[in-house]
């Protein structure tokens, strides 16, 4: 029987997280995350909530996936919800 992989170290320097790397490979500006949460864990993807670092301190959702996955949810936000009278994720 095949077991996902739940559960995951996280570094005593929240710099070192792998999620946070990559914010900061986006983000220019430097920050400090106050945490960070896993939110979902197995082989291929990982998502992981990094707190403190939004608009107004508000949380930043970050997704690690296949290439393919990550090119669809792109044009979902952009092209789909984007025109939704509502408010939206951003995607980054």
């Amino acid at each position: 029987m095949y077991k996902p992989v739940t559960t995951e170290v996280l570094p005593e320097q929240l710099e070192e997280h792998r999620a946070v790397k990559a914010w900061r490979q986006i983000q220019s500006d430097r920050f400090e995350p106050k945490n960070v949460q896993i939110l979902k864990l197995k082989k291929k993807t990982a998502v992981y909530r990094l707190t403190g670092d939004g608009a107004n301190g508000s949380a930043v959702i970050a997704k690690r996936c296949r290439a393919t996955t990550a090119v669809v949810e792109r044009l979902v936000y952009e092209q789909l919800l984007a025109r939704l009278p509502m408010p939206a994720l951003c995607c980054y």
